[in-house]
């Protein structure tokens, strides 16, 4: 923390000093950055670099950090003015969590991408992360090498070190896979190559923009629908809509109807790439119009159901791994790189039917199964905030 409360030191005695020498004014405890950001504008003329204007980025950056504003602070009259103080801000936000997280190594914490509105009672497993260590600027390096690291801002706290209850347990093994797998796929020099992707052409989905419209027509279809059947088809003719918990930026594939043997007709599965590699996700559909928990919290029929499902369908995968891998020229299935541990997506219910159920229940899935479980109104909403041109979050 001592870097980042440098960065918020007030100016010093020489900036001081130069600044009644040329006429400048600054007040005797404006921070140090901002007061090098004045004194170069002041001398601009004279060493040649003219002050500018604050770009639009900048500005919408600055209103994003309004919460780490003091009111001290200088409006931000010019480029570099606005640049300290962005500096400034970004320092504040970092020393804050920093003494509020109060991370240490070994802590199990929940990363958040930036689109992510956090949503307070969901843990997503393939997020968990195990501390390495923390940087003075606020930076927190992960477990599993190969730099993987998020600013603090972007974490919850979610289990200390020393925490060895059962659920911090499970969380902690859950954390230390993924680390593993991360780490793996990173040394891995073939990871994401075009041979694999382009084994999953046929399931590509076309990129475009979520039209209000997209929203309107399957909200409609949910409405309507007393089983999943027609919400199933409905999702296999437009897969954009299903795509949209993916948030992969290398590609995303949704692949329907899947046979695993004689036993498993899986609803979806969907794909997702980044820079590490292509990350499944196993999708079942049930009936918008059941409830899936009792009034003690305990899972009904068509919720075990789903999850039964997929478990026997990585159970499968496990059991066939090779053949599931391959490419269906040669018998196999194509789904390239998918493993047994591929987290689980449940779509059951409307939240007007689950609102009063607890919780903690659907938590408790997510940690001991990954799998997590979602009423179809959680689908629609991702959709509505892409239609409004919003930051939609995926997990």
């Amino acid at each position: 923390m001592a870097w980042l409360r440098a960065q918020l030191a007030p100016l010093t005695a020489a900036q001081l000093e130069l600044a009644a020498q040329r006429g400048v004014q600054v007040h005797r405890t404006t921070p140090g950055l901002v007061a090098a950001a004045v004194l170069r504008d002041a001398l601009g003329p004279i060493i040649g670099v003219p002050s500018r204007p604050p770009s639009p980025d900048q500005l919408e950056y600055l209103n994003d950090l309004t919460a780490w504003s003091k009111r001290a602070d200088p409006p931000p009259s010019t480029h570099a003015v606005a640049s300290a103080l962005l500096s400034l801000r970004v320092a504040r936000r970092a020393l804050e969590y920093l003494q509020q997280l109060r991370l240490a190594t070994g802590d199990v914490v929940m990363e958040w991408r930036r689109s992510d509105l956090r949503p307070d009672q969901e843990l997503d497993p393939q997020r968990l992360r195990l501390v390495a260590s923390i940087a003075n600027d606020g930076t927190v390096y992960f477990q599993g090498g190969a730099g993987r690291r998020a600013a603090i801002h972007r974490l919850d706290l979610i289990y200390r070190a020393d925490d060895q209850s059962a659920d911090a347990e499970r969380a902690r093994g859950i954390a230390a896979n993924e680390a593993r797998r991360h780490g793996e796929a990173t040394r891995s020099t073939d990871a994401l190559n075009v041979v694999k992707v382009s084994r999953l052409d046929r399931w590509r989905v076309a990129e475009r923009p979520i039209h209000q419209r997209d929203v309107d027509e399957l909200r409609g279809v949910i409405e309507t629908a007393d089983t999943e059947q027609p919400i199933q088809m409905y999702l296999q003719d437009h897969p954009l809509l299903l795509a949209s918990v993916l948030s992969g930026g290398h590609g995303r594939w949704v692949c329907p109807q899947t046979r695993l043997g004689s036993r498993y007709v899986a609803d979806f599965f969907a794909a997702d790439a980044d820079s590490i590699g292509i990350r499944w996700t196993l999708i079942e559909l049930e009936s918008p119009r059941v409830r899936a928990l009792s009034a003690k919290g305990e899972w009904l029929e068509e919720a075990r159901h789903a999850q039964h499902q997929i478990k026997s369908w990585r159970h499968y995968i496990g059991e066939n791994l090779d053949a599931v891998r391959k490419d269906p020229q040669d018998e196999g299935l194509g789904l390239v790189d998918i493993d047994a541990g591929v987290p689980g997506l449940i779509l059951i219910s409307r939240r007007s039917i689950v609102a009063a159920d607890p919780a903690w229940v659907r938590r408790t899935l997510l940690l001991d199964s990954g799998i997590s479980m979602h009423t179809y109104d959680w689908l629609l909403d991702r959709l509505e905030s892409k239609s409004r041109g919003r930051p939609s979050p995926f997990g």
